[in-house]
């Protein structure tokens, strides 16, 4: 319960690092406060997806320095769903235009792979070791 207090502590402090144990700990209370959500009214869980927005852009950029990463690194999953889309709607285009539903399925395809692959990125990065700011890993 300490790392999710810390969570809202440093809720815009984008400078420090957060270990694996302290962004595992605020995804899991998080969540679980999402499924309690699901039983109240719409604007409330809306207000404290707005209320974490911040917060939680904070602790994943803290965990990229934790892991030895730059803070870009957040742009890739972005960047892959923005291109996975432009993959699957040129392959629909490019389907019915030419009336081949092989070009639309190998569109698809490639496109929700893209996807998948983008949306993993932040994952792997959140279950890296934490790595001291000269480089060497932290135990």
């Amino acid at each position: 319960m300490t790392e999710y207090i810390n969570f809202w502590k440093n809720y815009a402090n984008f400078t420090a690092r957060t270990t694996r144990r302290g962004y595992w700990m605020y995804f899991l209370i998080n969540f679980l406060i999402g499924i309690l959500l699901i039983f109240l009214p719409n604007f409330i869980s809306t207000l404290y997806s707005l209320a974490i927005l911040v917060p939680s852009l904070a602790i994943m950029v803290r965990r990229c320095r934790d892991a030895g990463k730059h803070w870009l690194n957040l742009l890739i999953p972005m960047v892959g769903a923005f291109v996975g889309v432009i993959i699957i709607i040129a392959g629909l285009i490019g389907g019915v235009a030419t009336g081949s539903g092989a070009a639309a399925g190998a569109g698809l395809i490639i496109g929700v792979l893209v996807l998948l692959v983008s949306a993993i990125w932040p994952f792997i990065i959140t279950c890296l070791p934490s790595v001291a700011p000269d480089g060497t890993p932290v135990v």
